[in-house]
C-alpha cells in the first residue's frame, strides 16, 4: 500500500479484527516518511459451492 503524505511504501504496525464489523483494521507506517495511519480492510468471505438436486 502507498503512503498518502509521499506515496511512500508502507508497512503493517498493528492488525487486529474490528469487535462488530467483518472487517481488520490496520495501523500503517510509511517508511519514506514515519507518517502513520490507519486502515479498515473488508475480510473476505468463504466461498460455499453451490447445492445441486439431482432429478
Amino acid at each position: 500500500m502507498r503512503c498518502p503524505a509521499c506515496g511512500g511504501e508502507t508497512r503493517v504496525v498493528n492488525s487486529r479484527p474490528h469487535p462488530v464489523k467483518n472487517r481488520i483494521i490496520r495501523r500503517r507506517e510509511c517508511c519514506s516518511c514515519q507518517a502513520r495511519y490507519t486502515t479498515a480492510e473488508g475480510r473476505i468471505s468463504e466461498v460455499t459451492k453451490p447445492k445441486t438436486k439431482k432429478a
